[in-house]
């Protein structure tokens, strides 16, 4: 990112900053963006309101005991917000959050709304950044898609999105891009299938992501976007 002078949001997990505070304050001194991840990364669908509110409380407090505060961003665990979890957006204006990138806006084997549409969206006073999606319904930078998928896919995407003007919202996580890691069941997966998944072609992130930073649509946080956001009609 620094190569490039790109900027990004990191969505940080509570847990993630207890035991590494180090490496969320790294982040944070080189003018990328936190932005909460929940606090123990357990999807809205498990979640009531009430136990969704103390968990961003937790999150919140956990990011500003090492420095991080004013947090404006969520996004949530799996991309877990859908139709029928999108009371989220009451409980995180309540807490004070501005926005959230937590809507996969096609089918999905976990968590999908598919009639959301590609561009965002304002919902009981959040604007919800989608993940951007193409016709063929899988996300232009998105963990296993992004991994599998060949460049020349990801690169036709991209050129099609960019003509949408739409912004074009993604995610990695940092194990996308481990190729050291040891292969094991992966936590949270439902088979094995999937688990196998999490590992397919790690080595070819960082390629592929430098070939998408060397665009000319410039990279920026999240919460920059938002700022100059012409919203669309709320929902």
């Amino acid at each position: 990112l620094k190569e490039y002078n790109a900027k990004a949001t990191f969505f940080v997990v509570g847990d993630v900053a207890r035991e590494y505070p180090e490496v969320v304050s790294l982040i944070a001194s080189a003018n990328h963006e936190i932005a909460c991840h929940s606090d123990r990364h357990i999807t809205l669908d498990k979640l009531t309101p009430d136990s969704f509110e103390k968990d961003l409380e937790s999150n919140l407090e956990a990011l500003s005991r090492i420095g991080v505060k004013n947090i404006s961003g969520f996004r949530a665990p799996v991309l877990s917000i859908t139709n029928r979890t999108r009371w989220a957006y009451k409980i995180l204006a309540k807490v004070g959050f501005k926005y959230s990138s937590s809507v996969l806006p096609t089918f999905s084997p976990f968590h999908g709304w598919g009639n959301f549409g590609i561009g965002p969206k304002e919902i009981d006073g959040i604007i919800e950044i989608p993940i951007t999606t193409t016709p063929f319904f899988f996300p232009i930078i998105g963990g296993v898609y992004f991994r599998v998928l060949p460049k020349f896919a990801l690169m036709t995407a991209y050129t099609w999105a960019c003509r949408q003007g739409v912004p074009i919202a993604g995610y990695l996580h940092p194990y996308d891009l481990d190729t050291k890691a040891k292969h094991i069941r992966f936590p949270g997966v439902g088979n094995d299938f999937f688990s196998w998944l999490m590992y397919v072609n790690r080595s070819t992130v960082e390629y592929k992501l430098r070939s998408l930073l060397a665009n000319p649509v410039s990279a920026i946080t999240c919460s920059d976007w938002v700022n100059k956001l012409r919203i669309a009609a709320p929902v």
